[in-house]
């Protein structure tokens, strides 16, 4: 029978809050141990936080089942290589790029969906009321390895990188993308696991009638699916609009520049200014050449008039490119009124276009190789333009260099990256100065200026982070938020069975598959064998044993919340962390005492049972200790960065690992979901 207690009803803001808390944390914590098991971290906590607040009172094993049963499915992602799919969008080579940043945001919504779409669907699983025997589940789970394979034929293969032959969809990096870059071609199975995924929500719809199942799949999907895109927009946005540059050096007779001036983010705009410098020019100096040089993409530019260079008795170089013969902007350009442009230097000066500058190729994957090299002409390196036609086509400030007058030298990248996500990078020298009869350290260089950047309005806090640790647990905090608004909206089909199990597998075929999962699961980790990865790498290849013994063992799903999920995070943390002189005190810290602790609370709850039920403690205990254990083995991971010390890229997640620590630990401590209100004691109410 199914529990007859009232449709469980919680707070929808605590239910999102609190389950953004815990995937955020959960996921931005699995970065730094990567793969299934570190996934399994999400997986426990997003799992604990919804069984907790939807299943209030409910003291039945099938809702720890549940639990167990979400955090197994959330490490099934694990498989897909997604590290290339994020270089699309933010590797250098490929800033600008719009379509491979395109390309790459649907491979990670691709993979972000399939990979939460499996938790959803095993948490519903546990949640729906529908009974699953042992071996219904064994012949689940080989149908879905099954579907694997045929996925992976459909979608996946062929992968022949020596032959140039790639599968239809492939979100990883290859020669279309970067042509003669030499990189590792990576293999792909998120087509296998999506067809895995889709194997299960159809068994569980059609043959078992489990709504509650296939409705928090999609959720799931939904969740990864915005999930991975929206944290890497992070990511890519920060990759995008790097701190951009402009520089004025002086090279004497050929020899290495000397900098006189360097411009960028710290800088601050200057539409306006008047720049003057002492060139310091040595004794022995016979010529010079001054060089202003711009790199940038979007947003920025650079302007330059009346350069002037004198000492203290005659002027010695002067140029306002006023003498220049300006054209008519081409078609791309308005505003103009015939006399707005020119690429000719004046005499003797050059412009040069640096490594990079230019257009990124517009790829098309699913054709044939597109390219598009358009660029816009007039903002190709340093030109020259009429300020009042440079302000009609482009505007946003640029009429306010009121001191350069007639015709003005601009590096404008952020007109050049209009088109086809264009790069600058180019200098502008002036041709070699003489210097005959010139007193050393006498030289002055002045000139008219106007300098814009753009800053993000967090730099002074964003300099310090992680990127790549920000995306994950951006990706966390909105997949966990979603699937728990998914259960919120299907909170009427949660319907626990309340009765107990009628046949329970036997204590000693549990212990000697433990035996078997945990040696397989150690290998696999730590050992360098390789056959093992062919054997039990594969996330719903590790997912078998305990999916099977979670449906009916007892002890099972007690054992996989505390100790057998925390094992290989507790060792990749000692392997980490490890101290060389006094490594007995490591394996006491990191591995021995954070497992023996796991172990004892898992034992000693699951010897608690009665004939009525398990004990409605366990959750709230469970939580608690998950939430202390993963931050602090996190802390130790990233080298205790302490708040009151130097702050670097580990700070801003560890504080707001803390945070989130703080928050769950508040809602397992205080909050009764069965009375829907905070309490001092809440806790007590349960060990009552």
């Amino acid at each position: 029978m199914t529990d007859e207690r009232p449709t469980p009803n919680p707070p929808l803001w605590l239910v999102m809050m609190t389950a953004a808390m815990a995937g955020g944390m959960g996921w931005g914590i699995r970065g730094q141990y990567g793969h299934e098991t570190g996934a399994m971290i999400a997986g426990v906590l997003v799992s604990l936080v919804l069984v907790f607040l939807f299943c209030p009172g409910n003291s039945s094993i099938h809702v720890i089942r549940a639990a167990a049963l979400g955090t197994i499915a959330m490490g099934f992602g694990g498989s897909i290589t997604y590290g290339q799919t994020i270089g699309l969008t933010h590797d250098g080579a490929l800033i600008g790029n719009w379509e491979a940043l395109r390309w790459g945001m649907l491979g990670l919504a691709i993979k972000g969906g399939v990979w939460i779409g499996f938790a959803g669907l095993f948490l519903g699983l546990g949640l729906g009321g529908k009974r699953y025997r042992p071996f219904e589940m064994f012949l689940l789970v080989l149908g879905m390895l099954t579907a694997v394979l045929v996925g992976w034929w459909l979608f996946n293969s062929p992968h022949d990188p020596e032959n140039k032959r790639l599968p239809f969809l492939y979100f990883s990096d290859h020669w279309k993308w970067e042509p003669g870059v030499e990189f590792k071609s990576r293999p792909e199975i998120w087509g296998g696991l999506w067809c895995a995924l889709l194997t299960g929500i159809l068994y569980a719809t059609l043959a078992k009638g489990d709504r509650l199942a296939r409705n928090l799949a999609l959720w799931g999907m939904l969740g990864g699916a915005l999930g991975f895109p929206i944290g890497q927009a992070l990511q890519a946005s920060h990759a995008w609009n790097k701190t951009q540059q402009g520089k004025v050096t002086v090279s004497y007779d050929g020899r290495k520049p000397v900098s006189l001036l360097e411009l960028n983010a710290k800088d601050r705009t200057r539409y306006d200014e008047a720049r003057e410098f002492r060139l310091n020019n040595p004794e022995d100096a016979k010529s010079m050449v001054i060089t202003w040089d711009h790199q940038g993409h979007n947003s920025w530019w650079w302007s330059i008039d009346n350069i002037e260079i004198d000492d203290e008795q005659q002027s010695l170089f002067a140029e306002n490119f006023d003498s220049l013969e300006l054209g008519p902007f081409s078609e791309s350009e308005s505003g103009g009124d015939g006399t707005d442009w020119t690429a000719s230097t004046p005499e003797g000066w050059s412009m040069t276009r640096g490594g990079g500058h230019g257009p990124t190729i517009d790829h098309k994957v699913i054709d044939e190789l597109q390219t598009n090299n358009e660029t816009i002409t007039e903002f190709d390196g340093w030109t020259f333009v009429d300020p009042a036609s440079w302000n009609a086509t482009a505007g946003q400030g640029r009429d306010r260099f009121s001191k350069g007058t007639g015709v003005i030298a601009i590096a404008d990248s952020d007109k050049f990256n209009d088109k086809s996500g264009a790069k600058f990078n180019a200098s502008l020298s002036t041709p070699p100065i003489h210097l005959t009869g010139i007193q050393p350290e006498t030289l002055v260089l002045r000139f008219d200026s106007s300098w814009r950047q753009k800053k993000h309005l967090m730099e002074p806090i964003t300099r310090y982070f992680n990127w790549w640790n920000i995306m994950e647990t951006t990706f966390g905090t909105v997949m966990g938020a979603v699937l728990g608004l998914g259960l919120w909206l299907n909170r009427r089909r949660v319907a626990v069975s309340s009765e107990p199990d009628v046949s329970p597998l036997p204590g000693w075929l549990i212990g000697l598959l433990l035996a078997l999962h945990v040696s397989l699961l150690g290998l696999v980790e730590f050992s360098k064998l390789e056959w093992i990865d062919g054997v039990y790498d594969l996330g719903l290849m590790m997912g078998l044993i305990p999916l099977v013994l979670c449906v009916r063992g007892r002890w099972w799903p007690y054992l996989q919340l505390l100790p057998i999920t925390l094992l290989p995070i507790a060792g990749k943390t000692l392997r980490a962390v490890a101290d060389p002189i006094n490594p007995s005190v490591s394996w006491l810290t990191y591995l021995i005492l954070p497992m023996l602790i796991a172990t004892t609370i898992a034992v000693w709850f699951a010897r608690q049972a009665k004939p009525s039920g398990e004990h409605p403690l366990f959750i709230r205990c469970a939580l608690l200790f998950c939430v202390w254990v993963y931050h602090d083995l996190n802390f130790a991971f990233f080298s205790f960065p302490w708040p009151w010390e130097g702050w670097g890229g580990r700070h801003p997640n560890a504080s707001i690992f803390f945070i989130c620590m703080l928050g769950l630990s508040a809602v397992a401590l205080f909050y009764n979901p069965t009375e829907r209100r905070w309490q001092w004691k809440a806790w007590q109410r349960d060990w009552d």
